[in-house]
């Protein structure tokens, strides 16, 4: 570890016992006592600590090395928290072998969005982020991601999020919150989760969750059948698919 933060043994010991001293974590549960040799064939009691003790020193030392792996701990927190999961993108953009064990980490992630609560749109920006060479960064990515709330309303009632609250709405509060705000993100959020709540009724409701579950169950099969899905390939999925039902839609 003191090579890991580039700081002295003695800085290390002093974190370590402030850890346990404070109840931060249980000495018990993270320290394990394994008896080694050295070159000389003497035997010593050397301590090995777990993971949760290395995580917890980077975020007390201020060493560049401690900077630099709470900046990627944090990166991997974040994406836990935000997606539920965190994909080795690196390992696939480089060409690396995709096996079993990496399709197996898709289904687990669409059973995941399956049983999550988040909106529809989002299990669809989720479904596509498990593509192997997913990058927030791309503009695949950000015009995926700021086209699907318009495009699943249109799927259901063949109408845009403005001409459903112009149609459909009393409300003169709500339409003016949609209508005359000037960002356009904004304005495409807003409509969506207002109209996903007030406008639509059971049966377009429906819709879209049918839609869902046949976008997770597409994903589903391509990944138990051991097919790579990347970003352009969820794009042109769903487009497909939103396209398909466009005669359905405007009956």
């Amino acid at each position: 570890m003191s090579k890991l933060f580039k700081v002295p043994k003695q800085t290390i010991l002093y974190h370590i016992h402030d850890i346990f001293e404070t109840g931060e974590i249980e000495e018990n549960s993270v320290v394990k006592e394994i008896m080694t040799a050295d070159k000389d064939n003497k035997k010593y009691q050397t301590k090995y600590y777990n993971a949760e003790v290395i995580i917890s020193l980077a975020y007390r030392i201020n060493s560049t090395n401690a900077i630099q792996f709470r900046k990627w701990m944090t990166k991997i927190l974040n994406e836990i928290i935000v997606k539920g999961h965190v994909l080795d993108e690196e390992l696939l953009k480089n060409g690396r072998k995709v096996n079993k064990e990496y399709f197996d980490n898709i289904l687990e992630i669409i059973q995941h969005i399956k049983t999550s609560k988040r909106r529809f749109d989002q299990k669809i920006t989720d479904i596509y982020i498990t593509s192997f060479d997913y990058d927030k960064n791309a503009e695949i990515t950000k015009n995926f991601f700021q086209e699907i709330q318009n495009k699943l309303i249109h799927y259901v009632t063949g109408k845009t999020a403005k001409e459903i609250i112009t149609t459909r709405s009393n409300d003169k509060e709500n339409k003016t919150k949609c209508t005359n705000n000037t960002n356009h993100n904004d304005e495409m959020f807003l409509g969506y989760v207002i109209i996903t709540k007030n406008y639509l009724n059971q049966e377009e409701l429906s819709i879209l969750n049918n839609l869902v579950d046949n976008l997770l169950a597409l994903a589903e099969n391509r990944a138990k059948n051991n097919i790579l899905t990347n970003m352009n390939d969820w794009r042109e999925i769903t487009e497909e698919y939103f396209d398909s039902k466009q005669a359905y839609i405007n009956v």
